[in-house]
């Protein structure tokens, strides 16, 4: 199994079961502010398994919000009540188990994917996916786009040399490791993210047109300027989709391991 198949058996079985809890809810005389309430988690599922910890902390935050401002509404803004004070705590910590502990094992789980899959698949430096496996990846969905046309998109980002400038391996490997993190942290999870083999990092968008991917790659720019502290101009990101650079991203996975691409 791959994360995207992960992410909807997990999005589909917990929407039923959530869907199913609040209509219990319902049938025995729960209000609509609690119906409410158990449909937020659905979304806060939502946030953890698109996004993953950061996305699901912020959408438990969003849902616990939206929760408190209908009971204080609800309760013409009587914070004294202890029964609203319980509900609040109670469904906090529901928002943050699911939203934060999902999101952080929903993480895990696509490290976990890639290994089961390839022993190798992760580069110990970086933490980003080896060349070997993001050439399989992209020549997988290059294959997948010509038979299916199932449109993906991809990223290719490469920071200017001078950012490691007078640097060790170590120093150097912490630097790729804090790109590939920073990253990640603006993806979804269904995202993948590799490192080539002169440096660069490569980016596959499944279902993302060249807008969508464009969007992405100066969100990414701009995280990865703040992060490093660098010139924006030291920052590339080369935009490549599949409906119009099918045969460069193809030559890409032949770049980042010859090998590989030969045999898939």
């Amino acid at each position: 199994m791959d994360y995207a198949r992960f992410e909807r058996l997990t999005i589909g079985v917990g929407a039923a079961a959530i869907v199913g809890t609040a209509t219990i809810s319902l049938s025995v005389g729960a209000g609509p502010i609690e119906l409410v309430a158990q449909l937020l988690l659905l979304a806060v599922l939502f946030g953890a398994v698109r996004w993953g910890l950061r996305g699901g902390a912020i959408a438990a935050v969003a849902a616990l919000a939206a929760y408190a401002a209908i009971k204080t509404i609800a309760a013409s803004g009587n914070f004294s009540n202890p029964d609203l004070l319980r509900l609040l705590a109670l469904h906090g910590a529901m928002y943050a188990l699911v939203g934060i502990a999902g999101g952080e094992a929903c993480s895990r789980m696509k490290s976990l994917f890639a290994r089961a899959h390839d022993a190798r698949a992760i580069d110990d430096a970086s933490t980003a996916y080896t060349p070997q496996f993001i050439a399989r990846l992209l020549k997988e969905a290059v294959a997948t786009y010509q038979r299916y046309t199932l449109t993906f998109s991809v990223l290719v980002v490469s920071v200017d040399g001078r950012a490691t400038s007078g640097m060790g391996a170590a120093e150097a490997s912490g630097v790729a490791r804090t790109i590939a993190i920073r990253l990640r942290r603006g993806l979804r999870l269904v995202d993948e993210v590799g490192r080539l083999p002169w440096g660069a990092f490569v980016i596959v968008l499944p279902q993302t047109g060249r807008s969508g991917a464009e969007i992405a790659g100066d969100r990414l720019r701009a995280d990865l300027r703040e992060t490093l502290h660098i010139e924006d101009a030291a920052i590339t990101v080369r935009t490549l989709t599949a409906a119009d650079d099918i045969d460069d991203i193809s030559a890409l996975a032949e770049e980042a391991d010859p090998q590989t691409s030969a045999a898939v």
